[in-house]
């Protein structure tokens, strides 16, 4: 069963980019393990963790993920004060925004 059958059996959804990225860290543990096979538990194993992230991340707020995801770019480039800095602002608008919707 390849990751498209599992997918589909899932009722799931795939990018092409995510199916290359998994085979080709497949690829690199194949290569210290001299066989995939003795590898294919993680990666499903590593694809049901990444539905269940899924799942959750699709029943939050658009907003809110999207603030967070910009946030984590942004942090990856910065200094751990700065990042912590920016995090804390975005936390306060995060708060804010919250409470002028449940008004």
């Amino acid at each position: 069963m390849g990751v498209g059958d599992v997918v589909h059996e899932v009722d799931a959804e795939c990018e092409t980019d995510a199916v290359a990225y998994i085979l080709g860290q497949s690829a690199r543990w194949a290569a210290h393990r001299q066989k995939l096979s003795g590898r294919f538990e993680l990666i499903d194993d590593l694809l049901s963790e990444a539905r269940r992230v899924s799942e959750q991340l699709a029943a939050w707020d658009h907003d809110a993920l999207w603030m967070t995801k910009r946030t984590i770019q942004r942090a990856a480039s910065m200094s751990p004060a700065e990042a912590l800095e920016m995090a804390a602002d975005a936390s306060l608008v995060m708060r804010l925004h919250a409470a002028t919707r449940a008004q």
